[in-house]
């Protein structure tokens, strides 16, 4: 599948609506459109700057640390 280009705000609010439908169908997990729709949502939010700067303290980056490891946990 092509990836799809997201230009606007618009573009980006359809593929996460999308995104949201194929999330709510048959094995999620291996969509290779909701994988395609999800790397193209992040690369727009990157680039638009909507994406929060990180954790700066040496707290803040450990909570963060133990948050991704619980995720990673329950895959």
């Amino acid at each position: 599948m092509q990836t799809p280009i997201i230009a606007t705000d618009a573009d980006c609010d359809a593929a996460i609506a999308r995104m949201i439908e194929l999330e709510r169908g048959p094995n999620p997990r291996n969509n290779v459109e909701l994988q395609t729709l999800a790397d193209a949502v992040e690369a727009y939010e990157v680039a638009a700057g909507h994406v929060p700067p990180g954790p700066e303290t040496p707290e803040g980056i450990q909570a963060v640390a133990n948050f991704i490891a619980r995720l990673r946990a329950r895959e």
